[in-house]
This record gives C-alpha cells, structure tokens and sequence, in this order.
C-alpha cells in the first residue's frame, strides 16, 4: 500500500513540477535591467530573473562591483555596459507586453527563475548572444 501511495505521489510531484515549467503567458509590466522584469504571472506582480545570463549591472553595487574584478573593468564600465543590455531588451520586446515563461523554481530573493519567450524566440539566448551579457557565472561557487 505505501509503495502504491509513494508511487501515487511520485507521478503527482512530476506532473506538479512538469507543469510549472510548460511555458505560461505572463504580461510584462517593467524592464528593470538586462536581466530582470517585473510581469503578471498567474494574477501577481512578480520579479523575474532570466536564467543563465549575467547581465551587467546598471548601478553601483556589490555585484557591479564583482563584475568589475571578475572582467576587469571600472564600475563606470559595468554600469555602461548595463545601460546597453536594458536598452538591448527594450529594444528587442519593443511594445509587446504579451510574453511566455518557463519556470520551476525562486532565488533566494522570491524572483522567479526561468525563461521568457516572445513568440518563439529564447529571450534569454537573444540576450545573451545580442545584448551584451555573459554566461551566468555563481561568485558563491567558486
């Protein structure tokens, strides 16, 4: 019986975690840097982290300042190079608000982790290759 139950329960937390990651339409509410958006997603304002991209920062903080060691450039230049990367994103999304995400799982800040798509297209790939960010590097784990 518990193996029944356990199995039962298995194929529930799969088709639970299966359908959180089915891309869901969400609309877009703000652009808040290269990497980052605020949008609707099931009815509340959310955050939202584009995953596996590294967008520079667009102010002065300690990340802004990581990213100045770790590529070895000024903060000034960060904050430029963010400056890009939020524009980068405007400029791609244009008007649209209507966007898809694909998700499972929050930082330790409550964002949401995960991939937009505007129509068919990976904005996290387009970002990436197109927007002026690198590959998301883990300082915490190095």
């Amino acid at each position: 019986m518990r193996l029944i139950l356990g199995t039962i329960a298995l194929f529930i937390g799969l088709g639970t975690n299966l359908a959180m990651a089915e891309p869901q339409p969400i609309k877009l509410i703000k652009i808040t840097d290269g990497d980052t958006i605020k949008a609707i997603v099931d009815g509340e304002e959310e955050s939202i982290r584009l995953l596996d991209i590294d967008c520079y920062e667009t102010t002065k903080n300690p990340r802004a300042i990581w990213q100045s060691e770790y590529y070895h450039l000024s903060v000034g230049k960060v904050m430029q190079k963010g400056e890009y990367s939020k524009q980068r994103l405007k400029d791609f999304i244009g008007k649209r608000k209507d966007l898809k995400l694909e998700w499972d799982k929050r930082d330790r800040y409550r964002r949401i982790l995960g991939r937009v798509y505007l129509d068919d297209k990976s904005v996290n790939d387009y970002m990436l290759s197109e927007g002026g960010c690198e590959k998301y590097v883990d300082r915490n784990k190095q």
